[in-house]
């Protein structure tokens, strides 16, 4: 299909084939629309030698872009150009500072002069995109400069400052600064603050709170590109608050985050796959716990949390406290239903705990061999019928009943005790693990909430779990994720675009996204946005409890409803519908350029 506009648009961001968080899920998920809505579309990335070549094909460059690229490599820096391997194959220029980080404090000294930003200092995690985006920012000036009809947008303060090299030597050229989530708000909301009253009070100066917290540098270059764009734009109305106060400019357009919703199975192959994957994580939990006690998985629910180790921003602390309390409240109502709960937060360096793999080890032999053992039992009960004998006769040989009693004397060699909480040998200053003992989840055997925190990224190879992260997904019955402090929120919406409902936050993006589009009703529903804005977190786990409860206890037929509700809900933020506030956003940077 031909592009639908006749803008042209270059999109720069350091996880441009650099996959680092959540916006590396927003550009891939939207690249296929961007090649589709912008003539030409070009994305401007970092390069990094380990990663890049992963997600980066390498091509010949066109003509018209040898000048900037001549440009850049002048200073030193590496050039690639390619296809990027996303879905609409995008075209791609990544650039390595190389030699040009000799010149990092010369750099930095420049935007000391041209912007009064304050990097004194500043370490690689400012200094490395400083330098990049000063590479970047004489590659878009040497190739933009001269056209009237392109428009660059630049996300997060790590391309500020190609955004405010181009302010500098090429002013001409319409620019929008697009932020995700301001350095400072995610730095208050990690130290405790009270951020939202912070921000409805402007009580504290955000300058000097950047300097008291050490992130300047960054908040400086952040706050720079935001006044200094033609247009401001931002992810939710969450962070537009937050940026008025932060940067202080009001964003101009609030441009929601969303998802392909073409690359998403349809309904019908999502329940095939819930089937599949649900077994896998049925005989998983069996292996897990069933060498301490007996879990009847006919019974139990599978819940999920995933995210980053940031134990309030990302709500860990209440909900491990919400856990503790459905705990007691199951126990107290004496429930038949049991619920296992995973925590999906990778960590680097934690060696899986050998006695997990050694209960799954047992437990897989003993399938292995009852797998073995079935066609020879099929054949002799099929013997047995067509002989008009009775075919309990037939069922084990004795062999066969004495291998399983030795394996199932084997495997329950650790009855009666509790459960691991990690799949993985998990230090003493870990807070999932300590705060779960603290709140008195042990996995013992009389627990009806049991917890398995697994500190790694998931595969079909681990040797554990064995699945993907979306063949998780498929498989469990609600996705949790109660932030304190989250911009946007990609887990909630992937979790119901792929049929399970989700808890979130008022103070998330999402949540709020939500409660525009479907009001009081987004309370209880597939996708539950629960209140936390200036709730104390107490109270607010009281209130996570009773949601978890909620779904725990509902019927097998409302659940398979909210199934098909949740994915009708995410379609509100599908791509195709929201893709085009891109568009107005790049027309107003054009207009606004062009204006005296």
């Amino acid at each position: 299909m031909p592009p639908l506009y006749t803008v042209k648009l270059v999109e720069v961001s350091f996880e441009v084939g650099n996959k680092i968080g959540g916006i590396h899920t927003v550009l891939a998920s939207k690249s296929r629309l961007m090649v589709s809505l912008f003539e030409p579309y070009l994305a401007v990335g970092y390069y990094d030698p380990r990663k890049s070549p992963r997600e980066f094909v390498e091509e010949e460059p066109p003509e018209t872009l040898a000048p900037a690229i001549d440009a850049v490599k002048a200073l030193g820096a590496e050039v690639h150009y390619g296809s990027w391997l996303v879905p609409g194959r995008p075209k791609a220029v990544l650039i390595n500072p190389g030699g040009l980080f000799e010149r990092t404090n010369e750099i930095k000294y420049y935007y000391w002069d041209w912007y009064r930003i304050d990097s004194l200092r500043s370490d690689d995690w400012f200094n490395v995109p400083a330098v990049w985006s000063y590479a970047a920012g004489a590659f878009l000036q040497h190739l933009l400069s001269t056209d009237p009809d392109a428009v660059s947008l630049f996300h997060e303060w790590l391309s500020g400052g190609a955004l405010l090299y181009l302010r500098k030597h090429a002013p001409s050229v319409p620019t929008v600064f697009h932020t995700h989530a301001t350095v400072l708000g995610r730095v208050l909301a990690n130290s405790g603050y009270d951020l939202y009253s912070l921000i409805d009070s402007r009580s504290e100066n955000p300058d000097e709170l950047a300097y008291r917290h050490v992130v300047e540098a960054k908040h400086l270059m952040e706050k720079a590109a935001a006044q200094n764009a033609h247009v401001f734009t931002t992810v939710s109305d969450v962070t537009a608050r937050e940026s008025g106060y932060v940067l202080g400019r009001d964003p101009d357009y609030v441009l929601p985050n969303g998802l392909d919703m073409q690359l998403v199975p349809p309904m019908e192959e999502l329940s095939v796959l819930h089937v599949e994957n649900e077994k896998k994580i049925n005989e998983f939990v069996l292996g897990y716990f069933s060498p301490y006690c007996n879990i009847d998985v006919d019974n139990t629910l599978y819940f999920f949390f995933s995210g980053r180790y940031d134990i309030h921003v990302k709500g860990i602390d209440v909900l491990i406290d919400a856990l503790a309390l459905l705990n007691d409240s199951l126990k107290r109502n004496q429930s038949s239903r049991n619920l296992v709960f995973f925590f999906f937060v990778a960590r680097e360096g934690y060696r899986v705990n050998p006695e997990v793999l050694e209960n799954l080890s047992t437990f897989r032999a003993i399938a292995d061999y009852i797998n073995s053992y079935v066609p020879s039992l099929r054949d002799r009960l099929i013997k047995a019928v067509a002989s008009g004998e009775s075919p309990d006769k037939h069922v084990f040989d004795e062999s066969f009943t004495y291998d399983i009693r030795r394996l199932i004397i084997t495997l329950k060699q650790r009855s009666g005790g509790c459960a691991p909480l990690s799949t993985h040998a998990v230090p003493p200053d870990d807070f999932v693990v300590r705060r779960l003992r603290e709140v008195g989840l042990n996995n013992a055997p009389d627990d009806p909430v049991k917890v398995i925190y697994y500190p790694a990224y998931l595969s079909p190879g681990d040797g554990l779990l064995g699945l993907s992260y979306f063949g998780m997904l498929t498989g469990t019955h609600l996705g949790v994720f109660p932030s304190y402090y989250e911009p946007w929120g990609y887990t909630p919406l992937e979790t119901a675009a792929w049929g399970v409902p989700a808890i979130t936050t008022d103070v998330s993006g999402f949540g709020q996204f939500i409660l525009r589009e479907y009001g009081e009703l987004a309370r209880r529903s597939a996708i539950s946005v629960l209140p936390r804005r200036g709730i104390p977190d107490a109270e607010f786990a009281r209130y996570l409890a009773d949601a978890l409860y909620w779904v725990l206890t509902m019927p097998r037929h409302e659940r398979l409803e909210r199934k098909i509700e949740a994915k009708y809900m995410a379609k509100k933020a599908d791509w195709n519908a929201i893709i085009h506030s891109y568009v107005t956003a790049a027309e107003c940077a054009l207009r606004r350029a062009r204006s005296p």
